[in-house]
């Protein structure tokens, strides 16, 4: 993302001196290292730290220039690393910190826990306000899990050991620029490349951190420093905030689009009403006539359904359109059960006979994969889904939301619901049991831990029914209009 490429590049500007005017009145942060020096040399008398040798700077090190009045420091002459709190009350409250309490990204900010001082003690990276933290390991540093502590239970507090602690020394390094440092994108990358440790568990060490070479300014630029960056990341996170949003509109848009589109299809509103289109209810009458003939052959049996009233209709359609059940419109069955080891061992590697379509076969947008090695003879009762008609799965985590036209016979699974049309374009049903209309209606029904809709319910679920002249108009402009929405 742009934003974040943004702050990259202001964030090293910042630490080079090329984000702030150098100003005379600044004086010379070589002699902000001298009382840096001069601090330390009192702690070490006073034995309150050890002293800890470092090399001299060479400039084969020198990373990338900086300003004339700006001098170079390893992190460890200017910071004390991970130090240790001495309390002599141990029933003393104090901040707990976990690695998830810690934020990550460019912003200061962190989830305190409050525990007893004599609990956290032991065993934990030790920390106090004004301190800065960032974490050691693989992916957490990478993520820039860091801040600046502050408002602390009584000012201390301990947390995981994946952090190292940095605290100047004499606050000559202002904790707000020294947190920035450690965001900085190179030191991010240095302390990416040495990292060592097995895969998953990778951390920078000690010497990386103390050897570390630290850009100082003096404190009168740190302080411009802090407020510049302070005003141009507030202005970059809203940059953020607008991409990360306009991804989301871009993430989601074909998605919606879709619904929108088969929405407006299924209520009559993304095709003419023309008068030589006729009614539905004769379309409907149709159908009736043609059920009652195979009653009467005793192919179908007959299913009472109960006539639509008003409260079940979601919205309105146009005056030739009529509103019928998809139990009036469709046969509906589901295909038959085999096991796991039917599949492997008694049906697997076949070379004749259908293809069995499990609902693991059918993906979320709707296509359906054939060549799982499973054929079934047609030696046996197993019901057949016939080319042309619509699969939909009926039950589990995938309920009304896998469905497929199939293009050849197949034998299918018991949790796959077949649909058989009556004188209705098949590809008008499928788009109208993916519609946001059907699956409202379809999600009302679900019952059961495992969550499903059983098929005389399913036969109770209203349909729009435009005249079949439209429901090929309907069918053409949305296989015209729904590609796009994937591009």
């Amino acid at each position: 993302m742009f934003a974040d490429d943004l702050r990259k590049s202001v964030l090293q500007a910042a630490v080079q001196g090329k984000l702030t005017e150098q100003l005379p009145t600044d004086g010379y942060a070589r002699d902000l290292l001298k009382k840096i020096r001069a601090e330390k040399a009192k702690l070490i008398k006073a034995k309150k730290i050890k002293p800890v040798t470092l090399p001299p700077i060479s400039d084969d090190e020198l990373p990338f220039k900086i300003p004339a009045n700006w001098c170079w420091a390893r992190l460890g002459e200017i910071c004390q690393i991970n130090p240790r709190n001495k309390i002599s009350d141990e029933n003393t409250t104090a901040t707990f910190l976990s690695m998830p309490a810690i934020g990550s990204g460019y912003q200061n900010f962190f989830t305190p826990m409050i525990k007893k001082w004599d609990d956290i003690k032991s065993g934990f990276t030790h920390f106090a306000d004004g301190d800065v933290i960032f974490a050691k390991i693989t992916p957490c540093f990478q993520n820039r899990k860091s801040a600046l502590l502050h408002n602390l239970e009584n000012g201390i507090g301990a947390g995981t050991t994946e952090l190292y602690v940095l605290r100047s020394y004499g606050n000559y390094v202002l904790g707000k620029y020294l947190l920035y440092f450690v965001k900085s994108p190179k030191f991010i990358q240095d302390g990416i490349s040495t990292f060592k440790g097995t895969a998953g568990q990778q951390r920078i060490d000690g010497k990386f951190v103390s050897n570390y070479l630290f850009p100082l300014p003096p404190i009168a630029e740190q302080e411009r420093i802090v407020a510049k960056l302070d005003k141009i990341l507030a202005e970059i996170e809203l940059l953020a905030a607008d991409e990360r949003e306009l991804a989301e509109l871009e993430k989601n848009f074909p998605r919606q689009m879709k619904n929108s589109l088969l929405l407006a299809a299924v209520q009559g509103k993304l095709t003419e009403q023309l008068p030589t289109d006729g009614y539905a209810l004769d379309l409907l009458k149709k159908i009736r006539s043609e059920k009652a003939k195979l009653i009467k052959s005793k192919k179908i049996k007959p299913v009472a359904l109960p006539p639509i009233s008003d409260d079940e209709l979601p919205f309105k359609i146009p005056a030739n359109w009529c509103w019928a059940r998809l139990g009036d419109v469709c046969k509906m069955f589901t295909g038959n059960s085999i096991s796991e080891y039917e599949k492997n061992e008694k049906y697997f590697g076949r070379k004749i006979g259908l293809d069995f379509i499990a609902t693991k076969d059918i993906s979320f947008d709707n296509r359906v994969s054939y060549d799982n090695g499973v054929k079934i003879p047609s030696d046996n009762n197993f019901k057949v889904a016939k080319c042309n008609s619509v699969l939909m799965c009926i039950e589990g985590g995938s309920a009304g939301r896998k469905i497929a036209i199939i293009d050849r016979d197949v034998y299918f699974g018991n949790k796959l619901c077949n649909f058989n049309v009556y004188q209705l374009s098949s590809q008008y049903l499928y788009f109208y049991l993916q519609s946001s209309a059907f699956r409202k209606l379809f999600a009302d029904k679900v019952v059961g831990i495992i969550g499903g809709v059983g098929i005389n319910k399913l036969r109770h679920i209203p349909i729009p029914l435009p005249p079949i002249a439209e429901q090929k108009r309907i069918v053409a402009k949305l296989d015209e209009l729904l590609p796009l929405c994937e591009i």
